[in-house]
């Protein structure tokens, strides 16, 4: 069985990653301030225990608790299994995934150019479709990792936008693929 501290110390760090711009649990090896003094100070103690039971393999613990935050539980409390199965299956099958998706979008709009663009300060196709669900955080993860379009679109509006934005880019480095492969599905998808 896996520690609960040890799962209390990630879970700080990933939330800490997701929620703060400058905080990089790469950079800094998973390090905050938590420790295991301030572990038997949290709250919701019994959650990180049901997690160690639950979860037998260390990367699972990283997965389980991204698989989680990207679906907007935050507090480990209402964290579920669900996410981290759904997670996983998508992750598994990325590339496919990232193909359908893709294809949705060229379908929409096949000038991939205007997947980005924003009218009258209204989100881009790319992000309406994310906040409808109809395509994965993942594929608009790889597509910015490929054109960087989350820096570069303009959009004023100041609630959805500054959260989402920082979750893609927070995200990105949790998204094993390979980038050539990636860029050849979505050029054979908008070239159709």
């Amino acid at each position: 069985m896996l520690d609960p501290t040890y799962i209390y110390l990630r879970y700080s760090a990933l939330k800490l990653h997701f929620q703060s711009e400058s905080y990089n649990c790469f950079k800094y090896n998973f390090k905050t301030r938590a420790n295991s003094t301030t572990y038997y100070k949290a709250k919701g103690k019994q959650f990180y225990g049901a997690m160690a039971k639950k979860l037998k393999k260390v990367e699972d613990v990283d997965n389980y608790i991204v698989a989680n935050i990207t679906e907007g539980k935050v507090f480990v409390g209402d964290m579920l299994d669900s996410h981290f199965n759904e997670w996983k299956k998508r992750n598994q099958s990325l590339t496919r995934v990232f193909s359908l998706d893709c294809n949705y979008l060229a379908g929409l709009e096949p000038n991939f150019n205007l997947w980005f663009e924003t009218i009258n300060n209204q989100h881009p196709v790319i992000v309406k479709k994310l906040l409808q669900k109809e395509i994965s955080l993942e594929t608009v993860c790889i597509i910015d990792r490929m054109v960087g379009f989350v820096d570069k679109v303009n959009i004023t509006e100041g609630l959805v936008w500054p959260q989402l934005r920082l979750l893609i880019k927070k995200y990105q480095p949790f998204i094993l693929c390979d980038k050539d492969k990636m860029k050849q599905v979505l050029l054979d998808e908008i070239n159709k």
